[in-house]
């Protein structure tokens, strides 16, 4: 376990019944923000254990507890499977394994292996750099794609696409300034059929949008949108305009075929 405000690193042990069986303190073993080699050589049958930080011997201990390894077991990595509080934060780049004590000229070989240009398989590999800091982390992971700007359409069209699909909705909240409610569920009464709010207080935007559920969802979504009028123009269009609204339902004028809805509170 390492502690990064001592910083503090613990090297401990436990047998197979998860007894304690010997436990180290070594100070400064890693560096925060930088990649360190780490070597934990210990001899079950006699608890020798030696610790090596980037080649340079740090820890040398013979009084450690006698264990046996286990027949089977549980191995993690990076996790407590115990204790949720000791989750290791950082970055594993290389994890080797070995049946005998290396010697330093054998630590600096298998070491050699953990690089790159060793790698037996290569896969694509990605840089990603840290704005925090100078450093970079070379991955076999795509970074995420950078949000494509979102463009009007010339009627103000908004499918359900632009919703339910993140990257395209946050395009649209930013062309548009509006702030997501995070609100994925609501409800709407109609409060009348054949009216709308005047023109003259429409503050949020004017849209087609596919249907009337679309039209509902951005209102939803929308941060102070309080309702909104909708109307069905043809049987099968997906043009259909979607009016939003800050205002509450107090200021309606008539407007045929408009049907007008508020969100309930």
């Amino acid at each position: 376990m390492f502690h990064p405000m001592a910083p503090i690193t613990f090297v401990s042990f436990r047998d197979q019944y998860d007894n304690p069986a010997g436990i180290i303190t070594i100070q400064n073993l890693l560096t925060l923000k930088n990649w360190n080699h780490v070597v934990i050589q210990r001899k079950y049958d006699d608890g020798h254990l030696r610790v090596y930080s980037n080649g340079i011997l740090v820890a040398d201990k013979d009084e450690m507890d006698q264990i046996g390894i286990p027949p089977d077991g549980t191995f993690a990595i990076g996790n407590s499977l115990s204790d949720l509080s000791q989750q290791f934060t950082g970055y594993i780049s290389c994890l080797q394994i070995f049946a005998k004590f290396l010697s330093e000229a054998e630590m600096e070989e298998v070491w050699k292996l953990c690089k790159r240009e060793r790698w037996k398989t290569k896969p694509k590999v990605y840089v990603i750099e840290d704005t925090d800091s100078d450093k970079k982390c070379l991955t076999d992971v795509p970074p995420p794609p950078p949000p494509v700007p979102y463009i009007p359409s010339d009627d103000n069209f908004l499918s359900v696409t632009s919703l339910v699909n993140e990257n395209v909705w946050r395009s649209v909240r930013e062309h548009y300034n509006w702030e997501d409610t995070g609100v994925t569920s609501g409800y709407f009464h109609r409060v009348t059929t054949n009216g709308a709010t005047g023109n003259e207080v429409i503050n949020i935007g004017s849209f087609n949008t596919t249907d009337l559920r679309t039209c509902s969802r951005l209102c939803m979504r929308i941060k102070g949108c309080k309702t909104f009028g909708f109307e069905k123009t043809l049987q099968m269009s997906n043009r259909n305009p979607c009016v939003l609204y800050d205002v509450s339902h107090s200021h309606i004028s008539d407007e045929f075929g408009f049907k007008y809805f508020a969100l309930r509170q």
